[in-house]
């Protein structure tokens, strides 16, 4: 049992995380307690499964105007996608970002399907991807994996979060 540098001490809890779920403790309660963890960590609970991806472009200068218009042609084909959370580019200097974010794996996966033809025209004429960051749940990525190897992307696993 590891106190994290905290001494044990008596606290008034509203919830406290038990397990694997939040369960509710009456608001008089008072807790003897002490964080425990394992791997010197302290679990926490996320109801959040959205997929974010972050691909990076650097274009040549000379290309940057085509380059926007891709970006408007993209948004475009993206707005109406029912699971997408968020859409959007971001530029400095030469290198371009999308930001963009998706309800779970599935939403992403719908993503690539509706913009896949444009994405190769981009890459193929424009800008390859020199970086690829996808975020998540553990189960959510393992849903792209697949779909997302030829561009051997960088996986980070959503552990500590909520979602409004």
């Amino acid at each position: 049992m590891s106190t994290l540098g905290i001494t044990p001490k008596l606290i008034t809890f509203f919830f406290a995380y038990i397990g694997e779920g939040v369960w509710p403790i009456k608001p008089d309660s008072t807790l003897d307690f002490e964080f425990q963890s394992v791997n010197n960590r302290i679990p926490m609970a996320t109801q959040d499964n959205c997929v974010s991806i972050h691909p990076y472009f650097t274009v040549p200068e000379e290309k940057l105007d085509e380059a926007r218009v891709y970006c408007e042609r993209f948004v475009e084909l993206t707005k109406n996608e029912s699971l997408c959370l968020y859409y959007g580019f971001s530029i400095s200097g030469n290198e371009i970002h999308c930001r963009e974010g998706y309800q779970g794996g599935q939403g992403l996966l719908a993503h690539l399907e509706n913009v896949g033809d444009l994405l190769g025209e981009f890459i193929e004429k424009l800008a390859p991807v020199t970086r690829l960051e996808v975020h998540g749940p553990a189960d959510e990525l393992e849903k792209v994996k697949e779909a997302l190897a030829p561009f051997s992307p960088q996986y980070f696993v959503l552990e500590y979060g909520f979602r409004n």
